[in-house]
Protein backbone atom coordinates (compact mmCIF):
# COMPACT_ATOMS: atom_id res chain seq x y z
CA UNK A 1 0.00 0.00 0.00
CA UNK A 2 3.42 2.63 0.42
CA UNK A 3 4.53 1.91 -2.43
CA UNK A 4 1.19 2.23 -4.76
CA UNK A 5 0.32 5.35 -2.70
CA UNK A 6 3.92 6.91 -3.43
CA UNK A 7 3.44 5.78 -7.43
CA UNK A 8 0.48 7.79 -6.71
CA UNK A 9 2.51 10.97 -5.52
CA UNK A 10 5.05 10.38 -8.37
CA UNK A 11 2.75 10.03 -11.08
CA UNK A 12 0.77 13.15 -10.56
CA UNK A 13 3.80 15.04 -9.77
CA UNK A 14 5.04 13.74 -13.12
CA UNK A 15 2.01 14.72 -15.39
CA UNK A 16 1.67 18.30 -13.67
CA UNK A 17 -1.99 19.10 -14.94
CA UNK A 18 -2.68 15.70 -16.30
CA UNK A 19 -6.44 14.73 -15.38
CA UNK A 20 -6.86 11.71 -12.60
CA UNK A 21 -7.94 9.37 -15.09
CA UNK A 22 -4.69 9.56 -17.07
CA UNK A 23 -2.77 8.80 -13.70
CA UNK A 24 -5.08 6.04 -12.82
CA UNK A 25 -4.38 4.73 -16.55
CA UNK A 26 -0.61 4.95 -15.92
CA UNK A 27 -1.10 2.64 -12.60
CA UNK A 28 -3.52 0.29 -12.80
CA UNK A 29 -2.26 -1.91 -15.98
CA UNK A 30 0.09 -3.45 -13.47
CA UNK A 31 2.20 -5.81 -15.18
CA UNK A 32 4.08 -6.33 -12.12
CA UNK A 33 1.06 -9.15 -11.24
CA UNK A 34 1.57 -10.54 -14.14
CA UNK A 35 3.21 -13.55 -12.78
CA UNK A 36 0.77 -14.15 -9.58
CA UNK A 37 -1.71 -15.42 -12.06
CA UNK A 38 -1.12 -18.27 -14.01
CA UNK A 39 -3.32 -19.11 -17.56
CA UNK A 40 -6.46 -21.20 -16.98
CA UNK A 41 -7.34 -23.94 -19.65
CA UNK A 42 -10.52 -22.28 -19.41
CA UNK A 43 -11.36 -20.91 -22.84
CA UNK A 44 -14.87 -19.89 -22.04
CA UNK A 45 -15.52 -16.02 -22.12
CA UNK A 46 -17.70 -14.50 -19.42
CA UNK A 47 -18.12 -10.18 -18.61
CA UNK A 48 -19.93 -9.25 -16.03
CA UNK A 49 -21.18 -5.06 -16.73
CA UNK A 50 -22.48 -3.31 -12.88
CA UNK A 51 -24.17 -0.46 -13.67
CA UNK A 52 -25.05 1.77 -10.72
CA UNK A 53 -27.96 3.51 -10.14
CA UNK A 54 -26.38 6.91 -8.41
CA UNK A 55 -28.35 8.20 -6.00
CA UNK A 56 -31.25 5.67 -4.63
CA UNK A 57 -33.37 4.47 -7.22
CA UNK A 58 -37.42 4.07 -6.37
CA UNK A 59 -36.91 0.80 -7.16
CA UNK A 60 -40.99 0.33 -5.55
CA UNK A 61 -42.03 2.14 -9.06
CA UNK A 62 -39.72 0.24 -10.94
CA UNK A 63 -40.96 -2.73 -10.00
CA UNK A 64 -44.62 -2.81 -8.48
CA UNK A 65 -47.18 -4.77 -7.73
CA UNK A 66 -50.72 -5.24 -9.82
CA UNK A 67 -53.81 -6.95 -9.87
CA UNK A 68 -55.04 -7.69 -6.87
CA UNK A 69 -52.19 -6.03 -4.59
CA UNK A 70 -52.58 -2.75 -7.27
CA UNK A 71 -54.91 -1.00 -4.26
CA UNK A 72 -52.35 -1.48 -1.38
CA UNK A 73 -49.38 -0.17 -3.67
CA UNK A 74 -51.71 2.56 -4.69
CA UNK A 75 -52.70 4.14 -0.68
CA UNK A 76 -49.23 3.28 0.59
CA UNK A 77 -47.46 5.24 -2.65
CA UNK A 78 -50.18 7.85 -2.43
CA UNK A 79 -49.07 10.90 -4.56
CA UNK A 80 -45.86 9.16 -6.28
CA UNK A 81 -47.50 5.76 -7.32
CA UNK A 82 -47.85 5.23 -10.89
CA UNK A 83 -51.20 3.76 -12.94
CA UNK A 84 -52.18 0.34 -12.89
CA UNK A 85 -51.88 -1.46 -16.38
CA UNK A 86 -54.72 -0.19 -18.34
CA UNK A 87 -55.76 2.54 -16.55
CA UNK A 88 -54.41 5.32 -18.60
CA UNK A 89 -52.17 7.95 -18.04
CA UNK A 90 -48.58 9.10 -18.07
CA UNK A 91 -46.22 5.67 -17.01
CA UNK A 92 -49.12 3.59 -16.86
CA UNK A 93 -47.45 0.05 -15.54
CA UNK A 94 -46.48 -2.07 -17.96
CA UNK A 95 -48.18 -5.69 -17.11
CA UNK A 96 -45.14 -8.66 -16.80
CA UNK A 97 -45.61 -12.29 -16.41
CA UNK A 98 -43.32 -13.83 -14.05
CA UNK A 99 -43.39 -17.78 -14.23
CA UNK A 100 -42.23 -18.48 -10.43
CA UNK A 101 -44.78 -15.59 -8.83
CA UNK A 102 -48.20 -18.13 -9.21
CA UNK A 103 -50.79 -16.01 -7.42
CA UNK A 104 -49.13 -12.25 -7.68
CA UNK A 105 -49.23 -10.11 -10.89
CA UNK A 106 -46.44 -7.30 -11.12
CA UNK A 107 -45.54 -4.25 -13.59
CA UNK A 108 -42.85 -2.59 -15.03
CA UNK A 109 -42.49 1.50 -15.16
CA UNK A 110 -44.14 2.63 -17.64
CA UNK A 111 -40.83 3.98 -19.18
CA UNK A 112 -39.56 0.66 -20.00
CA UNK A 113 -41.37 -1.10 -22.63
CA UNK A 114 -37.55 -2.75 -24.20
CA UNK A 115 -37.09 -4.36 -20.31
CA UNK A 116 -40.30 -5.69 -19.98
CA UNK A 117 -39.82 -7.10 -23.10
CA UNK A 118 -36.85 -9.04 -22.99
CA UNK A 119 -38.28 -9.80 -18.91
CA UNK A 120 -41.39 -11.69 -20.64
CA UNK A 121 -39.09 -13.57 -23.54
CA UNK A 122 -37.11 -14.74 -20.24
CA UNK A 123 -34.07 -12.71 -21.01
CA UNK A 124 -33.92 -10.14 -17.56
CA UNK A 125 -35.13 -10.84 -14.09
CA UNK A 126 -35.21 -9.43 -10.86
CA UNK A 127 -34.48 -9.95 -7.18
CA UNK A 128 -36.79 -8.12 -4.80
CA UNK A 129 -35.86 -6.34 -1.61
CA UNK A 130 -32.10 -6.56 -1.42
CA UNK A 131 -29.96 -4.51 0.28
CA UNK A 132 -27.04 -4.91 2.85
CA UNK A 133 -26.87 -7.36 6.10
CA UNK A 134 -24.66 -7.55 8.65
CA UNK A 135 -26.62 -10.94 9.46
CA UNK A 136 -29.87 -12.18 9.48
CA UNK A 137 -32.57 -9.64 11.03
CA UNK A 138 -35.73 -9.25 11.85
CA UNK A 139 -38.11 -6.32 12.52
CA UNK A 140 -38.08 -6.77 16.05
CA UNK A 141 -34.35 -7.45 16.06
CA UNK A 142 -33.82 -4.01 14.12
CA UNK A 143 -36.17 -2.12 16.62
CA UNK A 144 -34.79 -3.16 19.49
CA UNK A 145 -30.67 -3.15 18.36
CA UNK A 146 -30.33 -6.58 19.13
CA UNK A 147 -27.84 -7.58 16.13
CA UNK A 148 -25.18 -6.17 14.01
CA UNK A 149 -26.15 -3.40 11.69
CA UNK A 150 -24.85 -1.97 8.48
CA UNK A 151 -23.21 0.99 9.44
CA UNK A 152 -24.81 4.71 8.66
CA UNK A 153 -27.42 3.08 7.04
CA UNK A 154 -29.46 5.98 5.00
CA UNK A 155 -26.20 8.04 4.19
CA UNK A 156 -25.10 8.04 0.50
CA UNK A 157 -21.74 7.83 1.42
CA UNK A 158 -21.65 5.39 3.62
CA UNK A 159 -24.84 2.82 1.80
CA UNK A 160 -22.57 3.63 -1.26
CA UNK A 161 -19.24 2.25 0.36
CA UNK A 162 -21.14 -0.41 1.53
CA UNK A 163 -21.98 -1.65 -1.70
CA UNK A 164 -19.14 -1.56 -3.56
CA UNK A 165 -16.99 -3.08 -0.65
CA UNK A 166 -19.57 -5.55 0.37
CA UNK A 167 -18.25 -4.81 4.12
CA UNK A 168 -21.37 -3.52 6.12
CA UNK A 169 -19.48 -3.21 9.52
CA UNK A 170 -16.06 -1.97 8.31
CA UNK A 171 -13.92 0.06 6.30
CA UNK A 172 -12.36 -2.07 3.39
CA UNK A 173 -9.33 -1.09 1.19
CA UNK A 174 -10.77 -3.64 -1.62
CA UNK A 175 -13.82 -3.94 -3.39
CA UNK A 176 -16.28 -6.89 -4.00
CA UNK A 177 -15.57 -6.98 -7.85
CA UNK A 178 -11.64 -6.87 -6.94
CA UNK A 179 -11.81 -9.54 -4.91
CA UNK A 180 -13.63 -11.57 -7.44
CA UNK A 181 -11.32 -10.73 -10.01
CA UNK A 182 -8.22 -11.78 -7.69
CA UNK A 183 -10.46 -15.43 -8.01
CA UNK A 184 -10.83 -15.14 -11.62
CA UNK A 185 -7.80 -13.87 -12.90
CA UNK A 186 -6.13 -17.07 -14.19
CA UNK A 187 -8.53 -17.61 -16.74
CA UNK A 188 -6.98 -14.44 -18.52
CA UNK A 189 -4.28 -15.57 -20.97
CA UNK A 190 -2.65 -12.15 -20.59
CA UNK A 191 -3.18 -10.13 -17.97
CA UNK A 192 -1.59 -7.15 -19.37
CA UNK A 193 -4.54 -5.21 -19.52
CA UNK A 194 -6.84 -5.37 -16.33
CA UNK A 195 -10.17 -7.34 -16.31
CA UNK A 196 -11.45 -4.79 -14.29
CA UNK A 197 -12.34 -1.33 -16.23
CA UNK A 198 -14.55 1.11 -15.10
CA UNK A 199 -16.46 3.70 -17.49
CA UNK A 200 -16.75 6.05 -14.01
CA UNK A 201 -13.76 6.92 -12.81
CA UNK A 202 -12.14 5.13 -9.96
CA UNK A 203 -14.36 2.43 -8.68
CA UNK A 204 -13.81 1.16 -5.45
CA UNK A 205 -15.45 -1.62 -6.12
CA UNK A 206 -13.24 -2.86 -8.71
CA UNK A 207 -10.05 -2.72 -6.54
CA UNK A 208 -8.81 -6.51 -5.12
CA UNK A 209 -5.04 -7.30 -3.91
CA UNK A 210 -3.64 -8.05 -7.54
CA UNK A 211 -6.54 -6.72 -9.91
CA UNK A 212 -7.05 -3.34 -10.09
CA UNK A 213 -9.46 -0.53 -12.30
CA UNK A 214 -8.71 0.45 -15.93
CA UNK A 215 -10.72 3.71 -15.84
CA UNK A 216 -11.82 3.70 -19.71
CA UNK A 217 -13.11 6.49 -21.36
CA UNK A 218 -15.90 6.31 -24.09
CA UNK A 219 -13.77 6.33 -26.58
CA UNK A 220 -11.11 4.33 -25.56
CA UNK A 221 -7.89 3.99 -23.29
CA UNK A 222 -7.06 7.53 -21.64
CA UNK A 223 -4.40 9.13 -23.11
CA UNK A 224 -2.22 11.96 -21.77
CA UNK A 225 -4.27 15.63 -21.77
CA UNK A 226 -4.29 17.54 -25.02
CA UNK A 227 -5.38 20.64 -26.17
CA UNK A 228 -3.47 22.45 -23.67
CA UNK A 229 0.17 23.99 -23.35
CA UNK A 230 1.40 21.75 -20.59
CA UNK A 231 0.24 18.27 -22.11
CA UNK A 232 3.74 18.37 -24.45
CA UNK A 233 5.63 19.24 -21.52
CA UNK A 234 4.06 16.62 -19.49
CA UNK A 235 4.34 13.90 -22.23
CA UNK A 236 7.96 14.76 -22.56
CA UNK A 237 8.15 14.29 -19.05
CA UNK A 238 7.34 10.95 -18.69
CA UNK A 239 9.24 9.51 -21.69
CA UNK A 240 12.40 11.49 -20.43
CA UNK A 241 11.64 9.59 -16.86
CA UNK A 242 12.00 6.31 -18.79
CA UNK A 243 15.32 7.08 -20.63
CA UNK A 244 16.90 7.91 -17.79
CA UNK A 245 18.65 5.53 -15.29
CA UNK A 246 17.97 5.95 -11.53
CA UNK A 247 19.11 3.79 -8.93
CA UNK A 248 16.36 4.11 -6.46
CA UNK A 249 13.91 0.98 -6.50
CA UNK A 250 11.11 2.89 -6.57
CA UNK A 251 12.10 5.49 -9.10
CA UNK A 252 12.74 2.86 -10.96
CA UNK A 253 9.98 0.90 -10.90
CA UNK A 254 7.58 4.18 -11.61
CA UNK A 255 9.84 4.64 -14.76
CA UNK A 256 9.39 0.99 -15.79
CA UNK A 257 5.31 0.98 -14.81
CA UNK A 258 5.12 4.19 -16.73
CA UNK A 259 6.39 3.25 -19.72
CA UNK A 260 4.18 0.15 -19.82
CA UNK A 261 1.07 1.65 -19.15
CA UNK A 262 1.97 4.35 -22.44
CA UNK A 263 2.78 1.09 -24.32
CA UNK A 264 -0.45 -0.90 -22.74
CA UNK A 265 -2.76 1.63 -23.59
CA UNK A 266 -1.81 2.15 -27.40
CA UNK A 267 -2.38 -1.73 -27.50
CA UNK A 268 -5.65 -1.24 -25.72
CA UNK A 269 -6.93 1.61 -28.04
CA UNK A 270 -5.63 -0.31 -31.67
CA UNK A 271 -7.72 -3.56 -30.55
CA UNK A 272 -10.57 -0.98 -29.42
CA UNK A 273 -10.74 0.86 -32.71
CA UNK A 274 -11.31 -2.55 -34.43
CA UNK A 275 -15.02 -2.79 -33.36
CA UNK A 276 -17.34 -0.36 -34.72
CA UNK A 277 -21.15 -0.87 -33.41
CA UNK A 278 -23.60 1.72 -34.44
CA UNK A 279 -27.38 1.98 -33.00
CA UNK A 280 -26.20 4.18 -29.98
CA UNK A 281 -27.20 7.53 -28.98
CA UNK A 282 -24.73 10.40 -28.43
CA UNK A 283 -25.07 10.58 -24.25
CA UNK A 284 -22.88 10.08 -21.69
CA UNK A 285 -24.93 6.73 -21.01
CA UNK A 286 -25.07 5.11 -24.14
CA UNK A 287 -21.99 6.18 -25.08
CA UNK A 288 -20.14 4.32 -21.97
CA UNK A 289 -22.29 1.37 -23.03
CA UNK A 290 -21.31 1.18 -26.01
CA UNK A 291 -17.27 1.75 -25.16
CA UNK A 292 -18.05 -1.95 -22.81
CA UNK A 293 -19.76 -3.28 -25.95
CA UNK A 294 -16.73 -2.56 -28.20
CA UNK A 295 -14.23 -4.04 -25.26
CA UNK A 296 -16.12 -7.19 -25.40
CA UNK A 297 -15.88 -6.93 -28.89
CA UNK A 298 -12.13 -6.74 -28.67
CA UNK A 299 -11.59 -9.99 -26.29
CA UNK A 300 -9.57 -12.13 -28.79
CA UNK A 301 -7.47 -9.42 -29.76
CA UNK A 302 -6.83 -8.19 -25.87
CA UNK A 303 -6.59 -12.00 -24.40
CA UNK A 304 -9.29 -12.12 -22.16
CA UNK A 305 -11.62 -14.41 -20.99
CA UNK A 306 -13.11 -12.77 -17.64
CA UNK A 307 -13.78 -8.89 -17.82
CA UNK A 308 -15.70 -6.68 -15.41
CA UNK A 309 -16.94 -3.61 -16.11
CA UNK A 310 -18.91 -0.86 -13.93
CA UNK A 311 -20.64 2.09 -15.29
CA UNK A 312 -22.98 4.73 -13.83
CA UNK A 313 -26.63 5.90 -14.16
CA UNK A 314 -27.22 9.18 -12.05
CA UNK A 315 -30.00 11.57 -11.11
CA UNK A 316 -31.64 8.89 -8.50
CA UNK A 317 -31.88 11.47 -5.74
CA UNK A 318 -35.24 12.90 -5.91
CA UNK A 319 -36.18 14.19 -2.73
CA UNK A 320 -38.72 16.12 -5.19
CA UNK A 321 -40.63 16.10 -8.23
CA UNK A 322 -39.74 12.41 -8.29
CA UNK A 323 -42.22 11.48 -11.18
CA UNK A 324 -41.06 13.31 -13.53
CA UNK A 325 -37.86 12.73 -12.62
CA UNK A 326 -37.87 9.11 -12.17
CA UNK A 327 -39.55 8.60 -15.59
CA UNK A 328 -36.99 10.53 -17.69
CA UNK A 329 -33.94 8.48 -15.98
CA UNK A 330 -36.27 5.09 -16.94
CA UNK A 331 -36.43 6.21 -19.97
CA UNK A 332 -32.65 6.79 -20.73
CA UNK A 333 -31.79 3.28 -18.67
CA UNK A 334 -34.37 1.62 -20.96
CA UNK A 335 -33.13 2.76 -24.10
CA UNK A 336 -29.51 2.78 -23.29
CA UNK A 337 -29.84 -1.02 -22.36
CA UNK A 338 -31.77 -1.61 -25.68
CA UNK A 339 -28.42 -0.04 -27.31
CA UNK A 340 -26.23 -2.60 -25.35
CA UNK A 341 -28.20 -5.95 -26.23
CA UNK A 342 -28.74 -5.24 -29.73
CA UNK A 343 -24.75 -4.25 -29.78
CA UNK A 344 -24.28 -7.58 -27.58
CA UNK A 345 -26.42 -9.62 -30.22
CA UNK A 346 -24.73 -8.19 -32.71
CA UNK A 347 -21.48 -9.34 -31.49
CA UNK A 348 -22.74 -12.68 -31.35
CA UNK A 349 -23.42 -12.89 -35.57
CA UNK A 350 -19.98 -10.79 -35.99
CA UNK A 351 -17.20 -12.29 -33.70
CA UNK A 352 -18.87 -15.70 -32.16
CA UNK A 353 -20.18 -14.12 -29.18
CA UNK A 354 -21.77 -16.70 -26.75
CA UNK A 355 -25.36 -16.24 -25.82
CA UNK A 356 -24.40 -16.26 -22.08
CA UNK A 357 -21.44 -14.66 -22.07
CA UNK A 358 -22.20 -11.07 -20.66
CA UNK A 359 -24.37 -10.83 -17.58
CA UNK A 360 -25.47 -7.10 -16.99
CA UNK A 361 -27.06 -6.37 -13.16
CA UNK A 362 -27.74 -2.94 -11.42
CA UNK A 363 -27.15 -1.83 -7.89
CA UNK A 364 -28.47 1.84 -6.15
CA UNK A 365 -27.05 2.64 -2.51
CA UNK A 366 -30.63 1.95 -1.23
CA UNK A 367 -34.41 2.47 -2.42
CA UNK A 368 -36.49 5.33 -1.84
CA UNK A 369 -39.50 5.68 1.07
CA UNK A 370 -42.57 4.41 0.38
CA UNK A 371 -44.01 7.80 1.68
CA UNK A 372 -43.88 10.24 -0.38
CA UNK A 373 -42.53 13.79 1.39
CA UNK A 374 -45.00 15.87 -0.75
CA UNK A 375 -43.29 15.28 -4.48
CA UNK A 376 -40.48 13.35 -3.68
CA UNK A 377 -39.55 10.23 -2.01
CA UNK A 378 -36.77 9.44 0.55
CA UNK A 379 -33.71 8.02 1.66
CA UNK A 380 -34.52 3.99 2.21
CA UNK A 381 -33.06 0.72 2.40
CA UNK A 382 -34.14 -2.50 0.92
CA UNK A 383 -35.17 -2.07 -2.87
CA UNK A 384 -35.87 -4.28 -6.47
CA UNK A 385 -32.54 -4.69 -8.61
CA UNK A 386 -32.40 -6.29 -12.00
CA UNK A 387 -29.87 -8.74 -13.70
CA UNK A 388 -29.94 -10.14 -17.26
CA UNK A 389 -28.32 -11.52 -19.94
CA UNK A 390 -28.01 -15.09 -21.49
CA UNK A 391 -27.31 -16.93 -18.55
CA UNK A 392 -29.13 -15.65 -16.16
CA UNK A 393 -32.80 -17.29 -15.27
CA UNK A 394 -35.07 -15.11 -17.16
CA UNK A 395 -38.71 -13.92 -16.49
CA UNK A 396 -38.11 -14.26 -12.91
CA UNK A 397 -38.72 -12.36 -10.09
CA UNK A 398 -36.36 -14.29 -7.05
CA UNK A 399 -36.54 -13.17 -3.51
CA UNK A 400 -39.36 -11.68 -1.61
CA UNK A 401 -40.85 -9.33 -2.70
CA UNK A 402 -42.96 -7.64 0.02
CA UNK A 403 -46.50 -8.92 0.30
CA UNK A 404 -49.38 -6.21 1.38
CA UNK A 405 -49.18 -7.03 4.58
CA UNK A 406 -45.73 -6.24 4.51
CA UNK A 407 -45.80 -3.22 2.09
CA UNK A 408 -46.71 -0.54 4.21
CA UNK A 409 -46.08 2.56 6.40
CA UNK A 410 -45.51 1.97 10.01
CA UNK A 411 -46.28 -1.45 9.49
CA UNK A 412 -44.94 -4.63 7.94
CA UNK A 413 -41.63 -4.37 7.17
CA UNK A 414 -41.35 -0.13 7.66
CA UNK A 415 -38.30 -0.29 10.46
CA UNK A 416 -39.74 3.88 10.99
CA UNK A 417 -42.91 5.20 9.94
CA UNK A 418 -42.39 6.13 6.15
CA UNK A 419 -41.92 2.94 4.45
CA UNK A 420 -38.35 2.23 4.79
CA UNK A 421 -37.96 -1.40 3.78
CA UNK A 422 -35.79 -3.79 6.17
CA UNK A 423 -34.39 -6.40 3.11
CA UNK A 424 -35.59 -9.45 2.91
CA UNK A 425 -32.57 -10.45 1.26
CA UNK A 426 -28.62 -9.62 1.58
CA UNK A 427 -26.21 -7.75 -1.24
CA UNK A 428 -24.04 -11.02 -0.17
CA UNK A 429 -26.23 -13.39 -1.73
CA UNK A 430 -26.58 -11.36 -4.43
CA UNK A 431 -22.91 -11.11 -5.35
CA UNK A 432 -22.11 -14.70 -4.37
CA UNK A 433 -24.64 -15.74 -7.50
CA UNK A 434 -22.39 -13.37 -9.66
CA UNK A 435 -19.44 -14.34 -8.43
CA UNK A 436 -20.13 -18.37 -8.70
CA UNK A 437 -21.06 -17.57 -12.25
CA UNK A 438 -18.09 -15.68 -13.14
CA UNK A 439 -16.32 -18.60 -12.26
CA UNK A 440 -14.92 -18.42 -8.38
CA UNK A 441 -14.70 -22.05 -6.63
CA UNK A 442 -17.43 -22.20 -3.74
CA UNK A 443 -14.17 -23.26 -1.35
CA UNK A 444 -12.89 -19.28 -2.06
CA UNK A 445 -15.94 -17.32 -1.90
CA UNK A 446 -15.86 -16.25 1.43
CA UNK A 447 -12.60 -14.93 0.90
CA UNK A 448 -14.35 -12.57 -1.89
CA UNK A 449 -17.35 -12.00 0.54
CA UNK A 450 -16.25 -12.61 4.22
CA UNK A 451 -19.74 -11.51 5.44
CA UNK A 452 -21.66 -13.95 3.79
CA UNK A 453 -20.65 -16.65 6.65
CA UNK A 454 -22.90 -14.79 8.63
CA UNK A 455 -25.43 -15.93 6.46
CA UNK A 456 -24.79 -19.09 5.43
CA UNK A 457 -22.34 -20.77 8.43
CA UNK A 458 -18.94 -22.51 7.49
CA UNK A 459 -19.39 -23.49 4.21
CA UNK A 460 -21.77 -22.93 1.08
CA UNK A 461 -23.17 -25.58 -1.19
CA UNK A 462 -23.95 -24.01 -3.82
CA UNK A 463 -25.44 -20.58 -5.13
CA UNK A 464 -27.54 -18.96 -2.87
CA UNK A 465 -30.28 -17.40 -4.91
CA UNK A 466 -30.07 -19.95 -8.53
CA UNK A 467 -30.19 -16.50 -10.85
CA UNK A 468 -28.55 -18.40 -13.54
CA UNK A 469 -30.00 -20.86 -14.96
Amino acid sequence: MKRRKFLQHSNHAALGLGSLTTVNTLLNMRLINNAIAAPSADTEYKALVVLILNGGNDSYNMLAPAGAEYANYASVRAGVNLPEPGAGGRDELIPINPSNTPGRTFGLHGALPNLAQRFNDGRASFLANVGPLAQPTSITQYQNRSVSLPVSLFSHSSQVETWATGSPRDSSSTGWAGRLADRVRCFNPSNQVSMNLSLAGNQLALVGQQSFPFALRSTGSPELPTGNPFSQIATNSIQSMTEIEQRGLLSQAFNNESARAIDLSVRFNEAFETVNLDGFDTNDFQSSLQAVARTIGARDVLNQRRQIFVVTLGGFDNHGAVLSSHSRLMSTLDAGLNSFWNGIDSLEESTGLASDAVTLMTVSEFARTLRSNGSGTDHAWGGNVMIEGGAVDGGKIFGQYPNPDEFGIGRGLDVATNGRLLPTTSVDDYYADVALWMGVPTSEIFDVLPNLRNFHGASLNGPPIGLFS
